[in-house]
């Protein structure tokens, strides 16, 4: 007799990163975005990061209007705690090279006002 294993209905399918030399930050975004707009799972195993990596990735998608909290907590199966926002929706209808531009554009406004910030601190 072989093990029987049971699968929530509601389990979702983990995603699957392409494989690419010197993925930096913002391919961490995107597949977050993507991940997400596939109803598909990913955690810092899944997205072959450290767990630092991904909540510097997610802190920054969230902080940019892309993703949110989700209602119902990261689980490991159904839910990685997280949901596209409208923001979200419509990156995820252009291509990648447009959305990562973007996105640099708004990392760079981003870092640029941390580092005002900063400045203004010392």
């Amino acid at each position: 007799m072989g093990n029987t294993w049971e699968i929530p209905e509601d389990a979702l399918i983990e995603y699957a990163v392409r494989k690419k030399k010197n993925r930096n930050i913002n391919d961490v975004i995107w597949d977050i975005v993507e991940a997400l707009s596939h109803f598909q799972y990913f955690d810092a195993e899944v997205l072959m990061v450290p767990q630092t990596q991904l909540e510097n990735a997610i802190n920054i998608a969230v902080s940019q209007g892309l993703v949110e909290e989700s209602s119902v907590p990261n689980d490991g199966i159904t839910s990685c705690g997280y949901q596209l926002t409208t923001v979200g929706v419509e990156a995820c209808e252009s291509k990648k090279l447009d959305f990562l531009k973007q996105l640099v554009g708004i990392m760079g406004s981003y870092s640029g006002s941390a580092a005002r910030a900063f400045i203004e601190e010392s």
